[in-house]
């Protein structure tokens, strides 16, 4: 596992923190914060959304009944230039996910800005096309919670859960809405 963690602006460059492996017990959390400032300077004050749902699982229905009903729920409680905070899911069309939501989110409205977060193996893959920052992290391993949760047995929060979390404690407004979308098989 690397211990290389960064903030990728689309269509900006890229900023890297990199840091010696003599460090690397010191480096993990001020990396992992490094990175999250970053994000937290990008947001400036923005409305933050979170968008929770099916990944490997997909939507019955989706342009009929999902689309709609986060046309009607969604939209309107989203302020002039909001940032919508999602995950490394693939968008597939054949079997739509909640990438697929937040995408269809940003064709309707571009004025809002979409922060993907996703475990460094994904930077393999080419960034969303709908992203408009992407903050890849470290802070996962290997098993049932590699890509979030919290391990029942630690109460501790892992990867991606841990990554939001970080954000939401370091925004001073916080997290505005958190929308859990189901609807899966």
């Amino acid at each position: 596992m690397g211990f290389c963690h960064f903030l990728k602006k689309k269509k900006a460059g890229t900023v890297t923190f990199l840091l010696s492996p003599f460090y690397v017990c010191i480096a993990m959390a001020i990396k992992r914060f490094r990175g999250i400032v970053a994000v937290v300077n990008e947001l400036d004050q923005r409305e933050v959304h979170l968008f929770f749902g099916y990944s490997s699982q997909s939507y019955r229905d989706f342009d009929r009944q999902v689309l709609p009903t986060v046309k009607e729920k969604v939209l309107p409680f989203l302020a002039h230039g909001a940032t919508l905070v999602g995950f490394g899911d693939p968008v597939d069309e054949r079997n739509p996910t909640i990438s697929n939501v937040v995408r269809q989110i940003k064709e309707w409205r571009p004025d809002v800005k979409v922060l993907v977060i996703g475990i460094s193996e994904l930077r393999k893959l080419p960034d969303p096309s709908y992203a408009d920052f992407v903050l890849y992290h470290d802070s996962w391993e290997e098993g049932e919670y590699k890509y979030g949760g919290v391990n029942p047995v630690t109460g501790e929060p892992c990867s991606n859960t841990k990554i939001w979390l970080e954000l939401h404690h370091l925004l001073e407004w916080g997290v505005s809405k958190i929308w859990v979308l189901g609807g899966g098989k």
